[in-house]
């Protein structure tokens, strides 16, 4: 948690502290840096979730038993649960919050010259 703090503490020092040219180049260079990374992240956690273990838990059970789970000590033994529940609620919430903002950036929003 520290080190995501870090990172975004960095992105707004430099933002503030820098012209508007160098924040511009860094954000095309980590943009790009991105790309890359995001390929390797979501390979990776396709590549660790049992999509057969999810499917016949059923994502009520799994929600319920990781709601249980909560409130004792997760060991080593639920990590496909966790890792079910994780990759299930970004599938639930991604596209809401893309129809969300879909809905609602044009009252939200206005655009600057």
């Amino acid at each position: 948690m520290s080190d995501l703090l870090a990172v975004v503490s960095l992105a707004c020092v430099i933002k503030l502290r820098s012209t508007e040219f160098v924040s511009r180049r860094l954000s095309e260079k980590f943009g790009k840096l991105w790309l890359a990374a995001e390929v390797i992240l979501f390979v990776l956690v396709g590549a660790a979730v049992d999509i057969r273990y999810t499917l016949q838990a059923g994502a009520v059970s799994l929600l319920m038993l990781a709601v249980s789970l909560a409130f004792r000590s997760i060991g080593v033994l639920c990590c496909r649960l966790v890792l079910s529940v994780a990759v299930l609620a970004i599938l639930i919430t991604a596209p809401l919050g893309a129809i969300g903002i879909d809905a609602s950036y044009r009252k939200l929003l206005q655009k600057q010259e």
